[in-house]
């Protein structure tokens, strides 16, 4: 509303400047000659007029159906308040993803597998024990038959 009586007042100011501006510059006297000064309302503001409407063509109101999309440029970020580490006993490379973001896994759920050197080593080293402990048990053994039969003493059977 403030800036409908501006415009209102800086219209009456311009009328008046105007009325001023031909009464100074006539002939004789000012108040014979004078023109009358009229005072035009401001338009609506809500109202525009074109001065040439006919080159903007009207067309009628359709519905039409629309996608609910919209491209924009972003970053996806999980929800953090939302997300639980995983953690790997051993480091390695992964061969083997069976569980994706989004979805529901569940307590001892296998979720990837890992190709890992350390387990490896690891596993072989096991192994490597397992075959050594089988062999001690061996020699014992024959130790023990040795020394049944006299064949050693008693410190190579505590040896061996």
């Amino acid at each position: 509303m403030k800036h409908h009586s501006y415009a209102m007042t800086a219209l009456i100011l311009v009328a008046s400047l105007a009325a001023w501006l031909l009464s100074s510059c006539s002939h004789g006297s000012s108040a014979d000659h004078a023109p009358p000064v009229t005072v035009e309302k401001a338009p609506d503001p809500a109202i525009v007029e074109a001065p040439d409407p006919e080159q903007f063509p009207l067309t009628t109101v359709e519905q039409r159906l629309t996608y609910d999309e919209l491209k924009v440029n972003g970053v996806v970020t999980p929800d953090v308040n939302r997300s639980v580490p995983v953690l790997s006993l051993a480091g390695g490379r992964v061969v083997d993803i069976r569980a994706k973001l989004g979805d529901d896994v569940t307590k001892g759920q296998v979720l990837l597998r890992i190709n890992s050197p350390d387990v490896s080593q690891a596993f072989s080293d096991y192994q490597k024990a397992q075959a050594d402990e089988v062999l001690g048990r061996r020699q014992q053994e024959r130790s023990e038959t040795l020394l049944a039969k006299g064949a050693i003493a008693q410190r190579d059977l505590e040896a061996a």
